[in-house]
């Protein structure tokens, strides 16, 4: 069974026209300026699909014909795999599913203290499961590192760890060829063999260019996942006024040229590689320097990112459900909720970053229960109205004329469930109540909701040949 995700795509900040000039001047920037190529093998493979190549130079220039092949090329539906097929996810135009967190946080805010440490990979066990419990998610990444196991196979450890935890689809880093191949490797073995990862690819790579234009022997990775015909998740991030400039149709013009770029070299692999767009606009503060998770350009952005998207016929990736402040506060859920909200009704496939924290610097158990309520508002949200005859209701309406009530009806009781959303975390209670209860706040609730969960659920576990296997790998 494959997932569908509830339809979003009714917010648009721009005009198709308007997408178009964004379209055409990329097309401009990868002919006329093109892009710095530090890799033999990505060179090899630009030059393969009919690109400009300076070998002295190590720059690309993308003529439109190439681009436009390589677009006809890609699927514009994917399917996104899980170790447990009935979580397999379609991402196709408008339909929108939430991934926790993204690439590994620096930093964890302890569940007791409430302090900034260094994750471990005990902290990815714990999120993991949480992402695994909550129906809210869809995709899994994480906010925490395994930054207690050894350096050089810190990605593979952690990779490992989710592979474990979660039955979902997963998308993660693997910086390089080599490292791209045991991450695959790895897939492999929990899929259940190199024949069945190929069936239905469990693991898809997040593979971020560096802006500006420029791509590094760690995009090297993008070759071995198309090689493997696993999707490719592309994020690059230009940052407004530092990395790109200042003006969002300059910023995604950037982040545009370099998705079709990382298009065009995926397709030259291997025709009909998954790929899925989604460049941030990102934005810095000015006053601090720091890359905003919370500011409203950014999500901006990203529903514009949408539009192109939708534009190009390729599925999407964006970020929602994130947050720049310290701790599970009022901050953090307002600006949770309004990221969440916006780039859904923006129509992004895959919205990713759910509990990040603090500028994407730490991860929170906590904030994960509080944006599964965040999440469970804005997939009510997005789910269809029904108008239909029963639920038109002339009969009950009739049926109890002026002046009287519905309480009582079966109507009522028929609907309630489906119509009405019920809060896990957010109190609906008197005030008496409330108190009585010891006047818990949401942050309160959400850190015994984290417990509760992690001492009961338990995630699918691995068959020991697979763990067996890995274990050879690590």
């Amino acid at each position: 069974m494959t997932i569908r995700g509830p339809k979003g795509g009714i917010l648009k900040l721009i005009s198709e026209h308007h997408v178009r000039m964004i379209y055409r001047n990329a097309l401009r920037v990868l002919k006329e300026v093109g892009i710095s190529v530090k890799s033999k093998s990505l060179l090899d493979a630009f030059a393969k699909a009919g690109c400009k190549v300076s070998i002295k130079d190590q720059r690309v220039t993308i003529a439109r014909k190439v681009v436009q092949e390589a677009l006809e090329m890609a699927p514009k539906s994917v399917v996104m795999s899980g170790r447990d097929s009935e979580q397999d996810v379609l991402l196709e135009d408008g339909l929108v599913y939430f991934v926790l967190g993204g690439t590994p946080n620096a930093h964890f805010i302890d569940l007791d203290t409430g302090n900034f440490r260094r994750p471990t990979l005990n902290d990815m066990k714990a999120v993991t499961t949480l992402a695994d419990y909550f129906d809210t998610i869809s995709v899994v990444m994480t906010t925490a590192g395994g930054f207690d196991a050894p350096e050089e196979t810190q990605h593979l450890h952690e990779l490992a760890t989710l592979l474990e935890y979660t039955s979902k689809p997963i998308i993660y880093p693997a910086p390089g060829a080599d490292m791209a191949r045991k991450a695959l490797r790895i897939a492999a073995a929990a899929a259940g063999g190199e024949e069945e990862m190929k069936k239905r690819p469990i693991l898809s790579l997040y593979a971020e260019p560096t802006s500006p234009l420029s791509f590094s022997e760690a995009n090297d990775n993008m070759i071995e996942f198309a090689k493997a015909g696993a999707p490719i998740v592309c994020g690059p991030s230009p940052i407004s006024g530092a990395t790109a400039p200042m003006t969002m149709a300059g910023n995604a013009t950037v982040g545009l040229a370099e998705n079709l770029a990382s298009l065009v070299l995926a397709q030259s692999v291997r025709p009909g590689t998954p790929f899925v767009y989604g460049p941030h606009v990102g934005v810095m503060d000015m006053k601090t320097a720091r890359f905003c998770y919370g500011a409203p350009e950014l999500h901006m952005g990203w529903v514009l990112q949408a539009q192109i998207a939708h534009y190009l016929g390729l599925p999407s990736f964006g970020q929602g459900g994130c947050n720049d402040a310290k701790c599970p506060d009022a901050q953090a859920g307002a600006e949770a909720a309004m990221s969440a909200l916006l780039v859904a009704l923006g129509g992004i496939n895959l919205i990713h970053n759910v509990a990040t924290t603090a500028m994407g610097d730490a991860g929170c158990l906590e904030m994960i229960v509080i944006c599964d309520e965040i999440l469970g508002y804005v997939l009510r949200i997005l789910r269809e109205i029904e108008i239909k005859e029963e639920t038109l209701a002339f009969d009950v309406i009739k049926k109890v004329g002026p002046g009287g009530n519905f309480l009582s009806e079966g109507h009522t009781f028929n609907f309630f469930k489906k119509e009405l959303y019920e809060t896990k975390v957010f109190d609906r209670t008197a005030h008496e109540t409330w108190a009585n209860r010891g006047k818990k706040d949401a942050g309160e609730v959400a850190r015994e909701r984290v417990k509760e969960i992690l001492k009961r659920h338990q995630p699918k576990p691995l068959d020991e040949k697979a763990k067996s296997k890995i274990s050879e790998i690590l």
